[in-house]
């Protein structure tokens, strides 16, 4: 009898502990940003080597902006603000942007240094070209990721 109650009272334990844990690590919000977007005048070219060969295809980059606790963590920061309202470049990408992130950010009450960390999830243009609107926060990317956008020219 004994056994079974400490088996009893270390369940309840663990389950306090587990859902204390869950709630810690749960993100308070979510927010999906307009951080771009890209037409690709042939999809074999860039996405699926010969498929699609030819077809053209248009894409949203989303960034991702997370609170968590106290904390902001952004994930991407999409196309550079710098090219908002500019006609699309006339290459095999051409990139557009109608919203700056600094300008969702404000609408939110969110200030750059007020982010925690800025996540990347590639170096690519289109998911890394506001990193510098973050100065002096931490930005996590994977290592390959690194030495490549680093490495000595």
């Amino acid at each position: 009898m004994k056994l079974i109650s400490l088996a009893a009272t270390a369940v309840a334990v663990m389950m306090t502990t587990t859902a204390a844990f869950a709630a810690e690590a749960t993100v308070n919000r979510l927010y999906v940003l307009d951080c771009g977007h890209t037409h690709l005048l042939d999809q074999a070219r860039f996405i699926s080597p010969g498929v699609n060969v030819g077809q053209p295809i248009d894409l949203l980059n989303s960034c991702y902006l997370m609170r968590h606790g106290k904390h902001w963590l952004i994930w991407d920061t999409g196309h550079p603000d710098a090219i908002t309202g500019q006609p699309p470049n006339s290459g095999p990408i051409q990139s557009t942007r109608t919203i700056t992130l600094a300008s969702q950010l404000q609408k939110l009450g969110v200030k750059p240094t007020d982010i925690k960390y800025v996540v990347i999830s590639h170096t690519h243009s289109d998911h890394s070209g506001n990193v510098d609107l973050f100065q002096g926060v931490p930005v996590l990317m994977q290592k390959a990721e690194y030495d490549a956008a680093f490495a000595p020219v």
